[in-house]
């Protein structure tokens, strides 16, 4: 399959969706591609590029780094604008020193700050602010983390959300999980800074609110 994505680098493999993950029909799985299992839709990626390349953010934050494919979609938007940083955050340091390397190899170091530390203690510590959240680490606590920002003001435009898709607990055993996650997410959207939200249904789903800034 051709590689059809400006900043997909060249480790990364381009799998179909359907072919990963179990899927209900209406999700429309097989539009979609992704490198592994573990990875985010490339679609979702290339949306979070395109999104940085219009909203021109100085600072984006991401939580849940793992093999650096997000850092360098949202880092190679950066490049293209000439400038922002992301800072992505990742509590193991095996996965800290591969998402180095590969912003190495794809020279985009200077774009983005890694810091091996765990995302709910970093967000309580400090006080950086952010234009955009990328919020993709484990699903337990993505809403605490984007809750924590939205209380201490760290949020000024928009916070992405990954693996919302309302019907994803048909094929997904963590039932019960996977619920309370898009619940929590869905009562951010009614937080007093949020302005509006768009929920995706397809593949495994992405949500995205829209902060007052």
């Amino acid at each position: 399959m051709a590689k059809d994505y400006l900043w997909q680098p060249k480790w990364a493999a381009l799998m179909r969706e359907i072919d990963i993950h179990p899927h209900c029909p209406e999700e429309k799985s097989h539009l979609f591609d992704a490198a592994d299992g573990g990875s985010t839709e490339y679609e979702v990626l290339n949306w979070l590029h395109s999104t940085v390349r219009l909203l021109k953010p100085e600072e984006i934050l991401e939580t849940g780094g793992w093999d650096g494919l997000g850092t360098i979609a949202l880092a190679h938007a950066c490049k293209l604008n000439g400038f922002g940083k992301v800072t992505t955050l990742e509590i193991d340091s095996r996965q800290c020193l591969r998402i180095e390397q590969v912003l190495d190899e794809a020279r985009l170091n200077k774009y983005v700050d890694v810091y091996c530390i765990d995302s709910i203690q970093y967000l309580t510590r400090y006080n950086k602010i952010f234009d955009i959240g990328f919020f993709d680490s484990e699903t337990t606590i993505r809403a605490q983390e984007c809750s924590i920002c939205l209380e201490k003001g760290l949020l000024r435009k928009l916070a992405v959300f990954h693996d919302t898709s309302p019907t994803r607990t048909e094929k997904f055993t963590a039932k019960d999980i996977q619920n309370k996650y898009r619940n929590d997410v869905l009562s951010l959207a009614k937080h007093a800074n949020c302005t509006g939200y768009y929920d995706s249904p397809l593949s495994r789903g992405f949500m995205a609110l829209w902060l007052k800034g």
